[in-house]
């Protein structure tokens, strides 16, 4: 018989720590990619700030408990469409000023490569605010040509950009 074996029952695991902030925090780390539109709760969870403002925040964990309720089974996708819209305002914002500093006379366009997200919801929230900001889309292929051209219809003034074919 071998002498390290012994008949004893191995140990139990510890208990796991309670959950904190810090502990969320750490696991998260959303000071490195949340641009500010993220945090963590006073409970742990994750909050999202559509427009940057803590003050008006929705906890991602509440969302899930709810479409958990409602028969909805993760993974799940969740859209924050105010979070699409600020970041277009954002870049748009920051553009202007950029251009208003180095006394740019040219002008600018923003343009949203489809092939990032062919979702017809996003894709449209794009083109529907996009026309407010003086944004554009951009196809790479052919299918997202006939995608684009059938989403700009009525919104004859949006630039298209044809890339790649």
């Amino acid at each position: 018989m071998n002498p390290r074996l012994t008949d004893a029952a191995p140990e139990a695991p510890a208990p796991p720590a309670p959950w904190t902030v810090e502990r969320a925090e750490e696991l998260y780390r959303l000071r490195e990619w949340g641009k500010g539109y993220f945090g963590i709760s006073s409970r742990g969870t994750i909050e999202i700030y559509p427009r940057k403002d803590p003050a008006h925040s929705i906890d991602l964990h509440e969302i899930v408990l709810g479409l958990e309720e409602r028969g909805f089974e993760p993974p799940l996708l969740i859209r924050i469409s105010d979070l699409l819209d600020h970041r277009m305002r954002e870049l748009r914002s920051a553009f202007d000023e950029a251009i208003r500093q180095v006394e740019y006379r040219a002008g600018y366009t923003c343009v949203y490569p489809i092939k990032v997200n062919q979702q017809r919801h996003v894709c449209e929230e794009i083109r529907d605010l996009g026309a407010e900001l003086g944004f554009g889309l951009e196809a790479g292929s052919i299918p997202e040509l006939l995608a684009v051209l059938a989403l700009t219809t009525g919104h004859e003034q949006m630039p298209i950009i044809c890339n790649g074919f």
